[in-house]
């Protein structure tokens, strides 16, 4: 939503809107092959449909993306692991049973308790974009002539009833 916004202001023309940006797509591929792969690995199966299509789907952006690594790595380094098949465990122990939590409170428990550096870092980020944002919209306003919106005049204005002395 803050991107859209920032376009706004910025004020894109129609003209940049139809010049070719076809060498971006390959950087487009591997950033959205690249996304796909890590956002598929953290959910679990049982919610996503079709889990048997998806999973080899799945497997085979993490063949191409492993082959990518090998190549930018030369081989002797590999980020990706080779698990195929994650299951997800539960426990019966008592303390689990007094309270069960679900997903999004767990995630929530850990953003704020753990984590909780990484959220105020977010949080400062959005921060700066927001106030950014503003500046950009008053530089544009106060560009556009703030002698007039004020009432001064400018070295080069002179008003029409000056009368000498």
């Amino acid at each position: 939503m803050l991107f859209l916004f920032i376009l706004m202001l910025i004020n894109v023309r129609i003209s940049e809107l139809l010049t070719d940006t076809s060498n971006s797509i390959p950087l487009a591929i591997i950033i959205s092959i690249s996304f796909y792969s890590s956002v598929h690995s953290t959910i679990p199966y049982s919610i996503v449909p079709f889990t048997s299509y998806i999973s080899n789907i799945s497997n085979t952006f993490n063949d191409i993306l492993d082959i990518i690594l090998l190549y930018i790595n030369n081989g002797i380094i590999s980020f990706t692991s080779n698990f195929t098949n994650t299951s997800f465990t539960t426990t019966n122990i008592w303390d689990g049973n007094l309270s069960e939590t679900s997903h999004i409170t767990s995630i929530g428990n850990i953003l704020y308790t753990t984590y909780s550096i990484w959220l105020i870092l977010t949080s400062i980020i959005l921060l700066l974009a927001m106030v950014g944002a503003i500046v950009i919209t008053l530089k544009n306003d106060n560009s556009k002539g703030a002698s007039r919106e004020t009432g001064a005049l400018s070295l080069n204005e002179t008003p029409s009833n000056f009368q000498k002395m």
